[in-house]
This record gives structure tokens, sequence and C-alpha cells, in this order.
């Protein structure tokens, strides 16, 4: 359930990541959360984003 509140944290430690990379990424990476979701935006072209 939602409680309609959002966070946004701006970080630039490093720009896009090619598809191959995002797979690593979902493989080798577990982050432990309660948030609805997590997505990880290309500061350089926000229609570059990919949820985990």
């Amino acid at each position: 359930m939602s409680t309609g509140f959002g966070a946004l944290v701006n970080t630039s430690i490093g720009y896009a990541l090619k598809d191959f990379e995002r797979e690593l990424f979902r493989d080798k990476v577990s982050i432990q959360h309660d948030w609805d979701k997590i997505i990880l935006i290309d500061p350089r072209d926000p229609t570059n984003y990919f949820e985990i």
C-alpha cells in the first residue's frame, strides 16, 4: 500500500548502465527496503532509467 510519499536522492556517482551491466547489477546487488520501487535515472537523459 502506497503512502503517497516519495523520496528523491540525487547523486552523480555514475551514468547510464549498458544492458549487460543492468543485468549484472540485478543479479549481484540485493537491496532490502520497504519502498514500492527504486528507480535509477541517468542524469544526462531522464528517459534512460531502470527499476531495481
